[in-house]
């Protein structure tokens, strides 16, 4: 740590970069590059990237430092709710109801209610508005910001949506 106090900043950076720079290659290329060079098995290709729920991008786009990752963090084993992931929601829901809150699983949400401050403050479910003081969307980021946050209020999240859609 002195040794770095004593080195100038530019030196660091590149002494960093210089050893760094071969473990961040994996990041340029994307999963399906990398795997492709390693086998033509379209079967073990897609057992070794089934993961990519997780980081919710397809392998032809995503990139292989971030599957790397995801796959190291699986690599001592994961946890799956005992009864499935519905438990989460059965265990939970009692939770919220007890603190006056409500839960609604699968509604048909059709919009996300905004106020002149531009806070969610509900749903519009079956043509019902449901008001709220948190609203939490289930759903992906992309499917909730394109689908059900009204065209009035769109423009919030336009840079949020060319974030995730970027390649």
């Amino acid at each position: 740590l002195f040794l770095l106090k004593c080195i100038p900043y530019p030196w660091i950076q590149k002494i960093i970069h210089k050893l760094a720079r071969p473990f961040l290659s994996i990041f340029d290329e994307t999963t399906e590059q990398v795997l492709s060079k390693l086998t033509t098995n379209k079967k073990l290709i897609g057992i070794l990237t089934y993961l990519y729920g997780d980081y919710l991008e397809v392998p032809s786009r995503s990139s292989f430092g971030i599957q790397a990752l995801v796959s190291d963090h699986y690599m001592g084993g994961g946890y799956f709710p005992v009864g499935g992931p519905s438990m989460i929601a059965r265990t939970i829901v009692p939770i919220i109801e007890k603190s006056k809150g409500k839960a609604f699983v699968r509604a048909p949400v059709s919009s996300i209610l905004i106020n002149e401050e531009n806070k969610a403050i509900g749903v519009v479910v079956k043509g019902h508005h449901i008001f709220s003081r948190i609203v939490v969307s289930a759903i992906s980021s992309t499917i909730t910001y394109k689908y059900l946050i009204p065209q009035t209020h769109q423009h919030l999240v336009q840079s949020h949506l060319k974030i995730i859609e970027s390649p």
